[in-house]
């Protein structure tokens, strides 16, 4: 039992998330009124949002209304005081601001690069949609207006706790839906210098995050026992000991991410297995073109990121199995190219036609993993993956740009399962080559014959999941913390966005 609380202890203590020079984001959803109907709304694309104190930020809410500025600045900067957010959309009368209060206790803290996310209530113009919506031309004429404006010195704020818009803005405020367009048709090209804002963060991740929250089996996935679906990709040495000669299965949300594994016993010492992971994901990112006028433009993007496991698992003893797998991992993306825009631009007919380049790339790596009975109640697991060190694009630039970051996928995995009774508790810790990733915590709990209740808590990512199975079926509910972007097709319902995965379990 020691050793269980002691593991337990140092896994909380490294999952503590520490804030120092967190780069401040803001985000929320604005709405307007369908049909002048005070009582439906609904989220209003191409409406303007302006941070006061660093135009040049600004950006523009997507088809649902959904909108997040990075506002390039360390959140200390501005801890304990307020600032302004301002939003234009195309009713005059519909002006629109919130004083935000900056607090780091409030702060939502991504676990894939230095952002610091503060969510801003839900914003609700004070008309009807056709009336708020800006046009796509017109938009980006305006949100050209406020990213050349020049912001507030912030190492020159006083100690008040309220950082005010300068002179410039202010009148600019009042003046630019009003202006006359600027914007020229023709050939523009994508800046190279220029940072593809985009709601996908999580590039190169996936082999990351699919064992610690986009899993039904949170906390156990190391170190599996009841439920090892999902032994295949994460521990196949516990494979070997096992009585089950054959297995397979499926878990899927049925919209951007699907799990398929299966397993087959050849003698007593030696299991093999097969199984894939594919994830896509799918988000409206603001571009910058250079042409006959700089314009910002919003371009779908599309990221799909797959792999094949062929694992090998060995039974050395009674306590020790090991297991080697063989893999394959997939990448591939669009990136935004060159827009030509043709139309009378008198009348705003304006049509605009994108062209991408695209990129794929395909990566062999393998895996070593090993599972230890330490005592009957207690079993540990590790999983050391990716030894090769195959990396993956882990952002998206301007194909004219010199170069594109890429993220390592080498990478450790340890749990521990604790068995008492109907009760099994485990913890997963994943190690990168930047330090700890993540480190969750599940329970689950036999409550009656052929069923399993399970539960698990990701500390980092904060996120959870709660399944039900029932024979050889399951139903789960994982919440990524917006982890998984998908804005092409959104549901109706945020809360239940591609959260409710579906199982099936079959044992030979």
């Amino acid at each position: 039992m020691k050793k269980i609380y002691c593991c337990t202890i140092l896994f909380c203590f490294l999952a503590h998330p520490v804030f120092c020079q967190d780069i401040l984001v803001f985000r929320g959803t604005v709405k307007c009124f369908i049909s002048d109907d005070v009582r439906s709304t609904r989220g209003a694309k191409n409406v303007v949002v302006v941070p006061g104190f660093i135009p040049k930020k600004s950006g523009m809410t997507g088809s649902q209304g959904y909108y997040e500025l990075n506002t390039g600045v360390p959140i200390k900067m501005l801890n304990d005081k307020y600032v302004t957010v301002y939003y234009i959309s195309s009713c005059n009368k519909c002006e629109k601001k919130e004083n935000v209060f900056i607090s780091s206790d409030q702060v939502s803290k991504s676990t894939t690069s230095a952002l610091a996310y503060i969510t801003i209530p839900t914003v609700k113009m004070n008309a009807g949609c056709k009336n708020t919506e800006l046009g796509d031309i017109e938009s980006d004429r305006v949100l050209n207006s406020f990213t050349s404006q020049q912001g507030e010195d912030l190492s020159k704020v006083t100690s008040l706790n309220v950082v005010t818009a300068p002179p410039g803005l202010l009148n600019l405020l009042t003046n630019v839906v009003n202006a006359p367009p600027i914007l020229g048709g023709g050939l523009f090209i994508v800046n190279p210098d220029s940072t593809i804002r985009s709601n996908i963060n999580s590039y190169g991740k996936f082999l990351f995050a699919s064992p610690m929250i986009l899993t039904a089996n949170t906390g156990f996935n190391f170190s599996p026992y009841r439920e090892s679906s999902e032994a295949v990709f994460w521990n196949p040495a516990v494979l070997a000991g096992r009585d089950r000669k054959a297995d397979v299965s499926l878990f899927t949300n049925f919209k951007n991410n699907v799990k398929l594994a299966g397993s087959c016993r050849i003698n007593d010492f030696v299991t093999i297995g097969a199984g894939v992971i594919y994830t896509k994901q799918d988000a409206f990112q603001q571009v910058q073109f250079v042409g006959p006028s700089d314009i910002i433009v919003q371009h779908l993007q599309i990221l799909k990121e797959y792999a094949v496991f062929l694992p090998a698992s060995f039974k050395l003893s009674e306590k020790w199995s090991a297991g080697i797998t063989l893999k394959s991992i997939w990448q591939s993306f669009n990136q935004p190219d060159k827009l030509f825009v043709q139309g009378d631009l008198a009348s705003g007919n304006l049509s605009n036609e994108f062209t991408d380049n695209h990129v794929k790339q395909q990566r062999f790596d393998a895996d070593i993993s090993f599972s230890y009975i330490i005592a009957p109640a207690l079993k540990a697991g590790i999983n050391i993956m990716n030894i090769a060190g195959s990396e993956l694009y882990s952002d998206v630039s301007s194909p004219r740009a010199e170069k594109m970051r890429l993220s390592q996928l080498r990478s450790l995995g340890l749990g521990l399962c604790y068995r008492w009774k109907q009760f099994n508790f485990g913890s997963d810790a994943l190690f990168t080559g930047n330090g700890l990733y993540d480190v969750s915590v599940g329970i689950n709990y036999v409550p009656f014959n052929n069923a399993l209740l399970s539960a698990g808590y990701v500390f980092r990512q904060k996120g959870f999941t709660a399944g039900f199975k029932w024979k050889q079926f399951k139903t789960s509910y994982v919440n990524d913390n917006d982890l998984m972007a998908s804005e092409k097709k959104p549901g109706k319902s945020k809360l239940f966005n591609g959260r409710i995965y579906t199982g099936v379990a079959f044992d030979f």
